[in-house]
């Protein structure tokens, strides 16, 4: 195999010129043991399997360790087998889990107050998997992490292949769309359910204000990252539903009322529980909230998931899906960072799937 480096990994300063076109690298991938098929991204349930293997281009012929790919799974030939040694890298690439914010001006001007503010990652080395032209993902993110994950690879004889010797770059635009077929998207949930489709967004930074990019999708469907709500109206969309992303205030459109009034936490024996104005208990359960209602604190919005304390009654140690801080987690009312204001609680309205955008 030639010496020439071929990258599949992000490098953001490196242009891939006319001459290089002979010969190219891409991704397919199988799913629980299906056909190989070229993707941008891959939709795992948290207990499937997916094998990565990597096809070279050179001189219109295909090069791997597969028999053959194709867009539906299968039907391309692959001429050769890829020959050893082989110089792959395995990379995975993280993104920085901090607040992002594209509501303030931040040395564009000519930007006005609205802008897309790049997501910092960082490029993980894959070591173990040094020389492989296959990967199984779960030996690389255990089966049982769910969330976003991007996985590149490269193939070539430089020791260092990235520009930047941080190993970290910034991008604005979706990994898996603007580098297609080098690096994949990895979308792991727990299962099929409204709360299952939030956990798609584990791993994913908080962006405040997330906006369509330059590519014309949003960046909450590409799980770039999201807000408070765009993370609760994720996981409808991906249900189906045509609910536009919105603020806080807007959601309150796309919801109905459970509680007609707002609900403040109050001493019972050994922990608090939430009540209303007139002291009655909030129930949880059937005829009360429910997992997958929303939480609403005012200026944020965070997702019911568990009765995990007192049962049937609302309190301190029940479980919130919220996005918030720095990314989505898993945490208690108490602890949710908004325990200090009232309360209101809604279910997503019954004729959703007419509401249009």
């Amino acid at each position: 195999m030639s010496a020439v480096r071929v990258s599949l990994a992000l490098i953001p300063l490196m242009v891939l010129s006319a001459q290089a076109s002979a010969k190219n690298i891409f991704l397919v991938g199988s799913i629980d043991g299906q056909p190989p098929r070229p993707e941008t991204l891959f939709y795992l349930n948290k207990d499937a399997r997916l094998v990565l293997s990597v096809v070279l281009m050179e001189n219109e012929r295909q090069y791997s360790s597969i028999e053959s790919f194709g867009p539906n799974g299968g039907g391309r030939p692959v001429e050769s087998r890829l020959r050893p040694p082989l110089d792959i890298s395995w990379y995975q690439i993280r993104p920085k889990l901090k607040e992002y914010s594209n509501l303030w001006k931040q040395g564009y001007p000519d930007m006005g107050d609205i802008h897309i503010e790049p997501i910092d990652y960082e490029i993980v080395p894959l070591t173990g998997f040094r020389g492989q032209d296959t990967i199984d993902l779960s030996t690389a993110v255990p089966s049982g992490e769910t969330g976003t994950f991007y996985l590149g690879v490269e193939v070539g004889d430089v020791s260092e292949p990235f520009s930047s010797p941080s190993g970290v770059f910034s991008e604005s635009s979706p990994l898996h769309l603007k580098y297609r077929y080098r690096v994949i998207q990895v979308v792991r949930r727990k299962d099929d359910s409204y709360l299952g489709y939030l956990t798609e967004l584990f791993e994913t930074p908080f962006i405040i204000g997330p906006r369509m990019t330059d590519q014309g999708v949003h960046e909450t469907d590409a799980r770039m990252g999201s807000d408070c709500a765009a993370f609760a109206i994720y996981g409808k969309r991906r249900q189906g539903y045509r609910v536009p992303y919105c603020g806080p205030l807007g959601i309150h459109r796309y919801l109905s009322v459970i509680e007609s009034e707002s609900l403040r936490p109050v001493p019972l024996e050994h922990t608090e529980i939430y009540v209303t104005p007139d002291k009655r208990q909030v129930r949880t359960g059937d005829g009360g909230l429910q997992p997958g209602d929303i939480v609403h604190f005012g200026e944020q919005v965070s997702v019911f998931y568990s009765d995990a304390g007192i049962k049937g009654v609302l309190d301190k140690d029940d479980l919130l899906l919220q996005c918030y801080g720095s990314r989505p987690t898993l945490t208690t009312l108490e602890d949710s960072g908004f325990y200090h204001l009232p309360l209101r609680i809604y279910r997503w309205r019954e004729d959703l799937s007419k509401v249009t955008e």
